[in-house]
């Protein structure tokens, strides 16, 4: 999968950072299947799966 595959928006970030982050249709499926009541981002990463947990979660704490 190229990284350009992994998204469906542009994402900014080095090379890396793309490489490693994890692609779009996974986080969807891991935050509607994982859903929290509170979701603590720790600065792991580029953030492309906070941001689906924060759609699935009642609240978000940066």
């Amino acid at each position: 999968m190229k990284n350009k595959d992994k998204f469906t928006k542009p994402i900014s970030s080095d090379h890396d950072g793309l490489r490693f982050a994890t692609p779009e249709i996974v986080a969807k499926y891991r935050a509607r299947r994982l859903k929290c009541d509170v979701l603590a981002d720790i600065s792991c990463g580029i953030g492309g799966q906070t941001i689906f947990f924060a759609k699935e979660c009642k609240k978000s704490m940066p």
